[in-house]
């Protein structure tokens, strides 16, 4: 069995290139295992997928992000305002709070 901190980093790119359209519903359970599996996840993701074990927290993290003004992905905030998604605006607004 391969240590999942090497299975997450390539699954986590998987969804998104398989995304559907906007607006659409989102990856059938089964798609997300099989996407899983090519991935290396093994039958304790496929197990987590169907029981919905972080569907609480998933709900979670997105009313969070709305209650936040969060719009669109990718969103990039530092100290809670909105910045451009540039490395220079990243670099710009993280130097300006540790002025």
């Amino acid at each position: 069995m391969r240590p999942r901190r090497r299975v997450f980093p390539r699954y986590l790119t998987t969804p998104y290139a398989n995304q559907p359209p906007e607006n659409a519903a989102g990856l059938p359970e089964e798609q997300l295992i099989t996407l899983g599996r090519q991935a290396g996840a093994g039958d304790d993701f496929a197990r987590c997928v169907h029981d919905g074990r972080y569907a609480g927290r998933t709900a979670s993290v997105t009313d969070a992000a709305s209650k936040a003004g969060v719009t669109a992905t990718p969103t990039v905030k530092v100290n809670g305002t909105e910045i451009d998604r540039t490395p220079q605006a990243l670099a710009a607004a993280v130097q300006a709070v540790q002025d």
